[in-house]
């Protein structure tokens, strides 16, 4: 249903945004000044104004003719996501992007599975679990059909559904973000039955850190192949691709074709070598056109040689296979989606119970990290248990279900530089200590 919505909007040289779900959709609607949104039960909602107006299948053709679809820039994908600074932003990524953007990943990803497309004795299965409006999905399901991939498209993320849908349609191959591959690998329900013509899996969309990871899937996915990717939405997803035939879990690959690469130093921005970390930069076809109505980040973002800047820290070693060490921006992402600390900072601190507040990532080994909030209380002779509890319980009526505070710790202040920046890193030691 939302891939249909996504072909016919396209014929109708529509912008199309892509939105996750129900709490973001206001915001996503503000931001993008949309006029159409495909909607369930045979409904369109228009919103050339800023009320709401329903119509009914029945008169979309009179809508069509009073032109009430309208383009951000033609035939255009909105990727709504967060930039650096943690603020809901749209991210722009033109169709030929994302066209480009498969067409270099099948060539990255080797002509094998192209060769015997046309030879006409091999087809792909790809269960599709992930959700279209992630630019993750969307990439990966125009790289299947690109390969004329035979693609099993599930409603939403069931365990058992999934595990049945990889027997009983026979997936050869997956795309997952690391919370899917813990799920598979610790399920009592997964068997041989279930992989045996399981042959690649692609990773992307977060850290990967599960311990001991060559052993379990020796033992569990025996013969499959498992990399690496890596990317962002600013590069309709797709930057890197460890090669067919290199296993290596520490690298996410080298860059796709057709695509620049290189890291600068942290302090002057001049270009760094072989082994040594600095921030990732890139060019390539699959390069955002911008970000809507935000001048500031989009030259915060790209420099006046048209390079992006990623805020992720890196290297290449002397092959050109990148790592990546760490981002400068403190986004949390958990499940492969963005969580901004600032924002779950602010909300925290709208509680009573609450005297001042920081939020940092943490690695969580189902989630790839989750927030945890370090809190000053109002009251220290409050019950911290109750406290916590409350808190809890207060951000789920906040928040989408993965923003939830995984964790919380009481201290008696939050460190900060004297301009009031929290120092997180001093966070951190904290907590290990």
């Amino acid at each position: 249903y939302k891939f249909s919505n996504f072909k016919h909007l396209t014929r109708l040289y529509c912008a199309k945004v892509m939105v996750r779900p129900a709490k973001e959709v206001t915001k996503s609607l503000t931001k993008t000044k949309r006029k159409v949104v495909p909607g369930e039960l045979k409904r369109i909602m228009l919103l050339a104004k800023p009320e709401a107006l329903n119509i009914t299948a029945q008169r979309i053709t009179k809508a069509l003719r009073e032109k009430v679809f309208c383009s951000i820039l033609r035939q255009e994908v909105a990727f709504f996501d967060k930039n650096k600074t943690g603020e809901l932003i749209n991210r722009l990524s033109a169709d030929t992007s994302v066209v480009s953007n498969s067409v270099t990943m099948n060539v990255s990803d080797g002509l094998r599975s192209s060769i015997t497309v046309v030879a006409g004795n091999h087809q792909d299965v790809v269960p599709l679990v992930l959700p279209i409006f992630h630019n993750f999905a969307l990439a990966m399901l125009f790289k299947s059909l690109y390969l004329g991939s035979k693609i099993i498209l599930l409603p939403k993320f069931d365990g058992s559904l999934f595990i049945d849908a990889l027997g009983k349609y026979q997936a050869t191959v997956l795309y997952a973000v690391p919370p899917i591959i813990q799920y598979l690998i610790s399920s009592s329900n997964l068997s041989r039955k279930h992989t045996e013509n399981l042959k690649n899996i692609i990773c992307a969309g977060a850290p990967f850190t599960i311990p001991d990871f060559n052993e379990t899937m020796k033992e569990i996915l025996p013969g499959v192949h498992f990399r690496q990717s890596y990317g962002l939405s600013e590069a309709t997803c797709f930057l890197t691709l460890n090669p067919d035939l290199r296993n290596d879990l520490q690298t996410v690959g080298v860059p796709a074709p057709n695509t620049q690469m290189k890291v600068t130093d942290l302090n002057d921005g001049t270009d760094k070598g072989a082994n040594e970390e600095g921030e990732i930069c890139f060019k390539g076809p699959q390069m955002t056109k911008g970000y809507i109505d935000n001048p500031k980040a989009n030259e915060d973002s790209i420099d006046k040689d048209g390079w992006f800047h990623t805020g992720d820290i890196g290297y290449y070693d002397e092959n050109g296979y990148f790592f990546i060490v760490d981002r400068l921006k403190d986004m949390i992402k958990v499940k492969g989606f963005q969580v901004s600390p600032s924002e779950l900072e602010e909300l925290l601190k709208t509680h009573e119970a609450v005297s001042d507040v920081a939020v940092i990532g943490i690695p969580h080994i189902k989630k790839g990290e989750a927030p945890l909030a370090f809190i000053v209380p109002a009251n220290k002779d409050d019950d911290k248990t109750k406290t916590e509890k409350q808190l809890i319980e207060y951000m789920k009526t906040k928040v989408a279900s993965y923003k939830q505070i995984e964790r919380i710790e009481f201290v008696d202040q939050i460190p900060k530089t004297m301009s009031g920046k929290i120092l997180k890193k001093q966070l951190r030691t904290l907590l290990k200590k």
